[in-house]
């Protein structure tokens, strides 16, 4: 249900937009009641197709202040009297710390502390594993000191001037050594400390028996870098006993929230600012321990600390896609059934087993395809190096990029077209939770896509013209759309005349501002430019999400907008002209007895020259089924980057170590190749499959994630397609393609 008040005040402080020296204090105005429980999504769905403001193209409203350097970042932010931070990593994989000397680093002018291991008790994160710095280390990289100074010029001079000895102990910085024989135990319960996962569905053994064709391969997928443009970093500043934290997240709200309680304080007390952010996919979603060591650098010495990684330690110690290694058998019968598939998959789990991102194929590609049996057995391997978190497209992306090229393997032992095979195939219902989808257009993203890429008329093989193979291929994606969660918005009227949308969100580069002021502008029919938006300081907004994540805040947040839009609009056919009003709505939106799930099919042509072995990209065409598409231009821009990330990871991007000392051997943007302009494809084309989805009155579902997880078996399956052999561990760098293509004898 929506409140609405009047506020006699005047319009509602705007501190989310003011820079940095703002007062501290939050504003005097307090939000609408929220009802108790919250409202399902019972707003009429709006009308297929574009609307006056939703559904077409809009520039993102902080892109001026961005292109201008107006807009203020997290490492933007100078306090009065900050002082700056750098931390002690560890340089050796697994051990204790057993001298941390920090006399030398203490004389070099403008230093005002050092912290190590020994100054402690330091808060745990995360809670009950580690405390944020500690002697006991993990893997290299990991934290076990601070220093503090007046720059951080001289703070990293006298890091440079510390001496640390360690006792080290055997460590195991791969899935193969931490699985052998006689492997050290490095959690205390063995290297499976979760034991082995196993999922099945239907009966694998009869389902096998039916097969006529079987297939079996093994696949490897590289440790995969976040690679933001900002690094991770932060300012922490107490007034009395209240913290105030700038910094760069994924979710300011849910930082709050655990930052609170690492440093066992009153959530009230916390207030986090998180306005724009450069880029997180993924990584700034948690807590990290720079979070919770600058709060407490800050508390310590009395000042604010700034806290940001240099590149490096964005490499070494932000996280990382797990990587993984996995075998997969698939069946099917003559007329192109598929029967089964049996998956066994290992995945790094670092340190803190319970936070592996690692799942299997099998089980995504239950979303994608009709299969009567599946069963799969995941193991999450303690390894030393850093824990894997959620990454664009989590465990999917790995996931689908394996199975997909099995599929591919399997129609081509089948003589089939690999689009025919995936045509008879598409699944009906989600068989995990026995529930038809929300919505599903895969199939209408498999014709519209073939149709627009060209795929009936270059499906015989690879084209050669001297020392350049050409081929094609495809992929599909699907991604589940489930996690909902209460959400909260306002709209109000101000007393110039204009609107506010207030958000508990964070710009990740996303422009999701940009579509709630849409969808808000769409609702009370005014212009947009009318239409302000207002996120990213948790003092002054509600919680409308925990994290932006999972491709769903526009599905989430998005109709609570919507409804505080509707509630104003209704408060204001009654109201004085000129007085301000806000209108809150908040929303459950977890829709009843069916399956929210997006999709997406990608068709990719490349170039492969087999004397130098480099893969280029020429074109694709992605398709897909993200529900109605609030804001085309910015749904575009989502397909190209997610492609890109994909193409990343299926040709390029892997984190290479040392096996004897777990240091990163190419932790620099340079070695890690990450892709760029020069290494995208001639065109990217965005097929919109053009299906509202049913889960809520938008119609919406997301598309941020599945353009990474579809593009990288698509992309592998072309290279297949044009050299013939198939490179099954990633990436493919022309080294392997060379490889393969010695031992094929080509």
């Amino acid at each position: 249900m929506p409140a609405c008040r009047p506020t006699a005040t005047g319009s509602p402080a705007r501190s989310a937009g003011t820079s940095a020296a703002a007062a501290l204090t939050p504003p005097s105005w307090t939000p609408p009641a929220m009802p108790s429980p919250s409202a399902p999504d019972l707003l009429d769905p709006w009308p297929a197709g574009p609307l006056d403001t939703v559904g077409r193209n809009a520039p993102r409203a902080s892109a001026w202040a961005k292109v201008t350097g107006a807009a203020e970042f997290p490492s933007d932010v100078v306090r009065p009297g900050m002082a700056h931070a750098v931390l002690v990593r560890s340089t050796i994989a697994r051990g204790q710390v057993v001298r941390f000397d920090a006399s030398t680093a203490l004389a070099v002018p403008g230093v005002l502390a050092v912290f190590g291991p020994q100054d402690g008790p330091w808060p745990a994160y995360p809670p009950r594993v580690r405390r944020a710095i500690a002697e006991d280390v993990r893997f290299a990289g990991e934290e076990i000191g601070a220093v503090v100074a007046e720059t951080e010029r001289a703070a990293r001079e006298a890091l440079a001037l510390l001496r640390v000895e360690y006792e080290q102990a055997p460590a195991c910085m791969t899935l193969h050594q931490a699985q052998r024989d006689g492997a050290p135990d490095l959690t205390g319960k063995g290297n499976l400390p979760l034991g082995i996962e196993v999922l099945q569905h239907g009966d694998l053994q009869q389902a096998e028996a039916s097969a006529d064709v079987i297939v079996e391969a093994s696949y490897s997928t590289p440790a995969q870098h976040h690679n933001p443009l900002e690094p991770h970093g932060c300012v922490a500043e107490w007034t009395g006993d209240e913290l105030t934290l700038w910094d760069g997240n994924q979710g300011g709200h849910l930082i709050r929230e655990w930052l609170a309680r690492a440093l066992s304080i009153d959530v009230a007390r916390v207030r986090v600012h998180s306005r724009h952010v450069g880029g997180g996919f993924g990584s700034k979603i948690h807590l990290k321990p720079h979070h919770v060591i600058a709060a407490e650098l800050a508390r310590r010495i009395g000042r604010p600390v700034r806290l940001f990684m240099g590149r490096r330690e964005e490499f070494i110690a932000s996280h990382q896609r797990a990587a993984t290694q996995r075998r997969i058998r698939i069946g099917a019968s003559r007329d192109g059934r598929l029967r089964f598939i049996d998956e066994q998959v290992m995945g790094q789990a670092g340190p803190c087993a319970f936070l592996a991102s690692v799942s299997a194929g099998a089980a995504n590609g239950l979303r994608l395809h009709r299969v009567d049996a599946v069963r799969a057995e995941i193991r999450r391997v303690a390894t030393n190096t850093q824990a894997p978190i959620p990454f664009r497209g989590p465990t999917t992306a790995e996931d689908v990029f394996c199975l997909e090229q099995a599929v591919d393997e399997l129609a081509q032992a089948m003589g089939m077209d690999p689009l025919v095979l995936r045509l008879r195939n598409l699944a009906e219902i989600d068989v995990f939770q026995q529930l038809p989808y929300a919505g599903k257009a895969l199939e209408q993203c498999y014709a519209q896509g073939a149709e627009a890429f060209g795929w009936r008329h270059r499906a015989a093989g690879s084209e050669r013209a001297g020392d350049l193979a050409r081929g094609i291929g495809l992929g599909a994606a699907a991604y589940d759309a489930t996690l909902y969660e209460p959400s909260r918005a306002e709209v109000g009227r101000l007393a110039n005349g204009r609107f506010e949308v207030r958000i508990g969100i964070t710009d990740i580069g996303c422009g999701a501002d940009t579509v709630f002021a849409q969808i808000a502008a769409e609702e009370l029919g005014v212009p947009l430019h009318l239409v302000d938006t207002h996120f990213g300081d948790t003092a002054t907004t509600p919680r409308s999400i925990d994290a932006s994540n999972h491709s769903r805040t526009s599905a989430v947040v998005g109709p609570s907008v919507r409804a505080a839009a509707r509630a104003l609009k209704q408060r204001l056919v009654q109201a004085p002209a000129g007085e301000v009003i806000t209108c809150g709505a908040d929303r459950e939106q977890a829709p009843a007895g069916v399956f929210p799930c997006m999709f997406a099919a990608h068709f990719v042509e490349v170039e492969v020259n087999v004397r130098s072995g480099r893969v280029r990209v020429v074109r694709a065409v992605c398709a897909h089924d993200a529900g109605r598409i609030l804001n085309p231009l910015l749904a575009r821009g989502q397909v190209e980057g997610g492609f890109l990330q994909g193409m990343g990871m299926a040709l390029q991007e892997e984190r290479l170590l040392d096996p004897r000392t777990g240091q990163m051997l190419n932790a620099t943007m340079w070695a890690y190749r990450t892709p760029g302009v020069l290494e995208a494809p001639e065109h990217i084309h965005f097929v919109d499959a053009g299906v509202p989805d049913g889960a809520n009155s938008l119609g919406v579902k997301g598309i941020g994630e599945p353009p990474l997880i579809a593009s990288g078996a698509a992309i592998a399956n072309a290279v297949h397609n044009a050299i013939g052999v198939r490179v099954r561990d990633y990436p493919i760098t022309p080294a392997k393609v060379l490889r393969a293509l010695g031992e094929r004898g080509a």
